[in-house]
């Protein structure tokens, strides 16, 4: 004891210090090892290998590797862009491209999957485009494969491989501090399988057809603010130009918090409670500047949930701010820490009052998530914990808004560049689409479910990443990836090939109609993934689209800003359109603009 009492703090914080470098220095070897071996591993492979300049592997995998030792693709004529940190992805900090969004521009990557595509080039064709995480001064960097051929798609979604495999690291580090160890990020195996069983029950079909009345109701509110608007609009004499994105976000977090847990945050004693919070919440000077009265009828008092979430997802999807230290140790990330706290505290608040409620002997259910999530069992123990319960519940919350409501932007956007579809589905809205619409009604509409169909093939809302856990590697399209092996499944990179989709650059909803010439292979199409994993609420998502656009096309005309050019779509956890300028009109004829109530009839 004297002795550790005669040593000085100073050689106690710098002892810590040592120990701590050495295992930093020590798993960082480790790991320029594991990726060199498996490195060495591909090279031996037909398809994976060093490339002479100006060429491509012509069997399995284009690399682009743009180091100063290896320059080849420079010169083959193509200039890709490799940042000194950040690879193929320094994107992110190019000012011009992050003008709308943040993120990889998607059409940066298609160019480059074009490249590699080329058949003229590379006659046996390319199933996978290699790209480098970590840019040209760096010892070693790691691989992202992204997927090109859709025999690997049908091999790495079944259920064999995904037995294999874990989600990406994209996952747990950009949203893990938000879903946790939700159902979008848990390893495959009985605990996933648990879950997964868990989720389905709130959407069967009796449940969506509950669910029908509350995207109804959801509706309608959009519709009454959209009359709000459109009356201050002419008031004031202004251009009405809005992010028609924040908008279509703000009406999907509606649904899925009625849907998903039977709570209304835009109104009433929710609303009041959540602005309680918020208060007690927020420190930061610019977020206590939210707390404020807001336009009456357009907009809510303080920060209203969907913009919370909304700013957490910006936030978590700009990857300077991990790695940036102006961003890092700014107001913006110490906002983000705070709005993410206020989202802990409301997702905990509805657990706690569900379990009280089921304590006291109420088990009534509404067929929500919450209901389903947030129960005991025969004796009375949580069915989950009450970390993987919040989890669970935060992923919907992603889940369930974020991909709709960049869908739902992309359908209004090609509503408004498309005049001849508009008049094409208002005809089909007009005439076979009852005022007193049903679930099935919305089922049965062809042209509607045809243009929805090819929003999702144009503009899929998601991707889906993968990173090889087994041992022994997994086998997709006849190569063997080892573990560690990070892959990517973009759909657009599937969805825009001509030899998958006849003219799969157009937009084009009658290809999905009963008796189309145009040739499509319906393995390349995968909006909602395919297989075991399978997006769990995509007939919510689906009951969404057709609801909203139908109301929509009903009544409103919309324009796109066309000053802005056409919206640019960036991957980030999603594909997210970023900022989408639009305004809305009554339709030409004036008619059917003022709903009173949205009915809706059983069936």
């Amino acid at each position: 004891m004297p002795v550790i009492a005669n040593v000085s703090p100073g050689t106690i914080f710098a002892a810590l210090v040592a120990v701590s470098v050495s295992y930093l220095l020590y798993r960082a070897l480790q790991n320029v090892l594991h990726k060199r071996s498996i490195s060495e591993h591909y090279k031996s492979i037909p398809g994976f290998g060093t490339y002479p300049p100006g060429q491509f592997d012509s069997s399995c995998v284009a690399e682009m590797d743009s180091r100063p030792k290896k320059r080849w693709l420079l010169g083959a004529g193509t200039n890709f862009p490799n940042h000194w940190l950040l690879g193929h992805f320094g994107s992110w900090f190019d000012p011009k491209l992050q003008a709308q969004g943040f993120g990889l521009p998607m059409d940066r990557l298609q160019s480059w999957a074009n490249y590699a595509l080329d058949v003229a080039k590379f006659p046996q064709g390319n199933k996978f485009l290699k790209l480098q995480l970590l840019g040209s001064y760096l010892p070693v960097s790691p691989e992202i494969l992204y997927i090109l051929d859709v025999e690997v798609v049908k091999d790495a979604l079944v259920a064999t491989a995904e037995s294999k495999v874990a989600k990406g690291k994209p996952y747990h580090l950009m949203a893990g501090p938000l879903i946790g160890e939700g159902i979008l990020a848990s390893t495959w195996g009985d605990g996933w399988k648990h879950q997964r069983k868990l989720m389905e029950v709130a959407f069967r079909l009796e449940n969506l057809k509950y669910s029908h009345k509350q995207v109804a109701k959801s509706a309608m509110r959009l519709l009454g603010r959209w009359r709000a608007r459109h009356e201050l609009v002419a008031k004031t004499g202004e251009a009405g130009w809005f992010d028609l994105r924040a908008e279509m976000l703000r009406t999907t977090m509606d649904v899925i918090c009625q849907v998903g847990f039977g709570r209304d945050f835009e109104s009433g004693a929710e609303r009041s409670a959540f602005f309680e919070l918020e208060k007690s919440t927020y420190t930061t000077p610019s977020l206590r500047s939210t707390l404020r009265s807001a336009t009456k009828g357009i907009d809510l008092d303080g920060e209203p949930l969907y913009e919370v979430f909304n700013q957490v997802l910006t936030t978590m999807a700009d990857i300077k701010s991990f790695v940036d230290p102006t961003v890092f140790f700014s107001d913006r990330r110490r906002n983000y820490h705070e709005r993410l706290a206020l989202v802990n505290k409301v997702v905990d608040r509805m657990i706690e009052q569900r379990l009280d409620r089921v304590r006291a002997g109420d088990r009534g259910r509404d067929g929500t998530l919450l209901d389903a999530i947030a129960d005991l069992d025969e004796h009375g123990e949580l069915i989950m914990s009450k970390k993987l319960m919040a989890d669970e519940l935060k992923t919907l919350l992603f889940a369930g808004h974020d991909t709709t409501g960049n869908a739902l932007t992309w359908a209004l956007y090609r509503l408004a560049v498309h005049p001849e579809v508009l008049a094409k589905l208002r005809q089909e809205v007009d005439n076979v689409l009852p005022a007193k619409t049903s679930f099935s009604d919305l089922e049965r509409a062809p042209y509607l479910n045809a243009f929805i169909k090819e929003v999702l093939r144009v503009h899929p809302s998601a991707g889906f990443t993968r990173e090889v856990m087994d041992e022994g590697g997994v086998v997709l399209g006849g190569v063997r990836l080892l573990k560690g092996t990070e892959y990517w499944f973009i759909p657009p990179l599937i969805h825009n090939q001509e030899r998958y989709f006849e003219r799969a650059l157009e937009f084009i909803p009658e290809r999905w109609e009963e008796g189309s010439k145009l040739f499509m292979d319906p393995r390349a199409y995968f909006p909602f993934s395919l297989g075991p994993r399978n997006c769990v609420g995509m007939k919510l998502a689906q009951l969404e689209l057709r609801c909203f656009i139908t109301e929509i096309v009903r009544r409103w005309d919309v324009e796109y800003d066309l000053s802005q050019g056409p919206p640019r779509t960036y991957l980030t956890m999603t594909l997210d359109p970023g900022r989408v300028i639009g305004r809305i009109k009554p339709r030409a004829d004036g008619s059917k603009v003022w709903p009173d109530t949205l009915e809706l009839v059983e069936g």
